[in-house]
């Protein structure tokens, strides 16, 4: 019985909470990161699974801010500019 719950709360940790909340972190869909997952793993093992989201999130972050070949990239985050009245 022990060793059921211990499977069960660890494949519960892994497909569902660690997407979801990576999801939520790097503003990936869980879909992306749990075949981001799979891939990697597949492809290099242990070694593929840990570097496989945060490659994830940075081939998203140059998809979000280019614009092509003859254009700059934009930036990613425009910092808002605050008015002296606001303090």
């Amino acid at each position: 019985i022990v060793v059921g719950i211990v499977v069960l709360v660890n494949q519960l940790e892994g497909n569902l909470l660690q997407p979801v909340l990576m999801g939520k972190t790097l503003k990936l869909h869980g879909l992306v990161i749990l075949i981001g997952l799979t891939a990697g793993t597949v492809l290099a093992g242990i070694t593929g699974a840990i570097i496989s989201v945060p490659l994830l999130a940075a081939a998203w972050g140059v998809v979000q801010v280019w614009d092509g070949p003859d254009k700059p990239a934009r930036p990613w985050r425009q910092k808002r500019v605050e008015s002296a009245e606001a303090r």
